[in-house]
């Protein structure tokens, strides 16, 4: 009996051994949510386990991921240093507050941190390619360059690092970085997809720095098709959304779209579409002592997210996109709304400066919700040759968003798109817009400017002409030629590839 019952215990035991902790369980859970997209549910989850386990130093990563996902960097920001607080040892938590505050626009503080990580795990080439980019972000390229080779070194086969490299040089004829690359290129197909990718638009740099167009073409051509098979795009849902906004707006004319709203702040908008200058815009801005700002960012989208929680007690449950929710919203709600984006829009950001640029190029899609929230704002709207806009976003690999980047035939749509937008909105708002032209402004370059300051009430002030002076943090495609003095060696870029370029064109001359 005794050994009956002893066998018993004994199994009892090893059971109890081998359940699954239900913590682990639910993480887990949460993170099969995130993979397949349904973020809300994986962040039910974790926030569940959190009630329970304040300190879950795995959960409150994947939460602080989630965040990262929606674009609200600044509840990022907390949880990573609440993972931080919980555990000072985890290397990993470093990195990832690291990356967002690179994200968020600051470099020093992101700095910091990742060489914390550093320290607690030496010789990862992810961190050493992470703390490479906030430093180029920074504008000391050399310093960067070595953190790049050095993640290479410990790790040949880690593909990122070469692609900050490729986009902080300009690549010569006899450069080593060169050889390693191409040696990397050529054996791509034993990688998988995203990495074959990566060193195509690596590649493809380095031939258009070395004037190889044609070569340079097929690199950037092969990255796009790759990764346009792992993105979604189809302009027809932009074209809905468009829809939408366009009967919202045919409803309110543009009195009571602008009479309403939080009216003490006048912040800069600086957009467009991507690479049509919107960052020598900033950076030129930035240059004056009265400017500061917050780069790209995801503030506006992050307002209009929380705007049934900014709202309170609206009655705004039954709104199924925000359009309907601006139908059902005060002029009291929408003083809430751009309160709040102004008071986190200031965030971070050095007392002393009267004016804050949020330059985010997609921003363009919501320039009437913008009025509406903060009446007294300047939006400044970039242009440039469409020719040169397509060529420029074909050759950049973005690392999230811009789904409609990886064809010539989706940038041609969503460029068509983007000039029936600014057309909506200069019918609505034709006093509220600034145009600045693009090849105007590297060719009668103080004129502009001046315009420019005077269009942001701004007095003139010398070094918004001496733009490669500036210590602004540049956390954009643009970050080489941030430092640079304004030039014109990019107007007509496109005749480099004007035979590659018909698909774009054809669409082009359709609108």
């Amino acid at each position: 009996m005794s050994s009956a019952r002893n066998k018993r215990r004994l199994a009892q035991k090893n059971k109890k051994s081998q359940a699954v902790d239900p913590v682990i369980e639910k993480l887990v859970f949460a993170r099969q949510q995130y993979a397949m997209g349904h973020l809300y549910e994986a962040e039910h989850i974790c926030k569940a386990i959190l009630a329970q386990n304040p300190n879950h130093l795995q959960t409150l990563n994947l939460l602080g991921q989630l965040a990262m996902q929606v674009g609200q960097l600044n509840v990022a920001i907390d949880i990573y240093r609440r993972a931080i607080k919980a555990d000072p040892t985890n290397a990993n938590s470093y990195h990832c507050l690291g990356l967002v505050l690179q994200r968020a626009g600051d470099p020093q503080e992101s700095e910091t941190m990742l060489r914390e990580a550093d320290k607690l795990d030496k010789n990862n080439p992810a961190i050493l390619n992470t703390l490479g980019l906030t430093i180029s972000h920074q504008g000391r390229f050399d310093e960067a360059l070595q953190f790049f080779r050095q993640a290479i070194n410990i790790n040949l086969n880690y593909i990122p690092a070469y692609y900050s490299l490729s986009t902080s040089k300009k690549f010569t004829t006899e450069d080593n970085d060169l050889k390693l690359l191409e040696r990397q290129y050529n054996c791509r197909h034993e990688f998988v997809d995203n990495n074959i990718s990566i060193l195509c638009f690596s590649m493809g740099k380095a031939y258009d720095d070395l004037a190889r167009y044609d070569v340079a073409f097929e690199a950037f051509d092969e990255g796009n098709r790759l990764v346009r098979k792992q993105r979604h795009f189809d302009i027809r849902d932009f074209e809905r959304n468009y829809e939408k906004l366009e009967n919202y707006f045919a409803k309110n004319n543009s009195d009571k779209l602008t009479g309403s709203g939080y009216s003490q702040e006048a912040p800069i908008f600086v957009l467009g579409m991507p690479r049509s200058g919107t960052t020598l815009v900033e950076n030129i801005l930035c240059n004056h002592s009265r400017v500061s700002s917050i780069g790209e960012s995801t503030l506006l989208r992050e307002t209009l997210d929380q705007l049934p929680q900014i709202l309170g007690s609206e009655n705004t449950n039954d709104a199924q996109d925000i359009y309907e929710l601006l139908d059902c919203i005060t002029e009291n709600a929408l003083q809430k709304a751009g309160k709040y984006y102004v008071e986190n829009m200031k965030r971070g950001l050095s007392e002393g400066k009267a004016c804050i640029v949020d330059k985010t190029p997609l921003n363009f899609l919501m320039i009437g919700l913008i009025l509406q929230m903060l009446p007294n704002a300047i939006i400044i709207h970039c242009v440039r040759n469409p020719m040169d806009i397509c060529l420029s976003i074909f050759q950049q690999y973005f690392t999230d968003g811009h789904d409609y980047a990886y064809s010539l035939t989706d940038i041609a749509h969503f460029y068509n798109l983007y000039q029936r937008y600014m057309k909506l909105w200069h019918n609505k708002f034709p006093s509220k817009i600034v145009e600045i032209n693009y090849e105007s402004l590297v060719t009668d370059t103080e004129n502009e400017i001046r315009h420019l300051l005077a269009s942001c009430h701004l007095f003139w002030e010398e070094p918004c002409l001496t733009r490669e002076n500036t210590d602004k943090s540049s956390n954009t495609a643009s970050k080489l030629q941030v430092r640079q003095p304004i030039y014109k060696s990019s107007v007509d870029r496109w005749r480099r590839y004007e035979k590659h370029l018909i698909p774009f064109n054809l669409i082009l001359t359709q609108r």
